[in-house]
């Protein structure tokens, strides 16, 4: 029998600092390759992208300043 196929991490991350942005892509690259990584800057979007789908998102990822 084969090994299912990995499902890649879903991240969200809301940040309005485009070096943090950066910071965290490479990072999160390197240490969970194929993720699939979302990104907005705008925190009042946060409800809207985290109800849409209970499981469309692994993680969050959350500029607590942001704004």
């Amino acid at each position: 029998m084969s090994d299912p196929k990995p499902v890649p991490l879903k991240i969200l991350i809301l940040e309005d600092n485009p070096d943090a942005v950066e910071a965290l892509r490479s990072s999160l690259s390197r240490h969970f390759a194929g993720a699939q990584l979302t990104i907005h800057e705008d925190l009042s979007r946060m409800a809207e992208l985290s109800h849409e789908s209970p499981d469309r998102f692994d993680v969050i990822l959350l500029d607590y300043y942001c704004g």
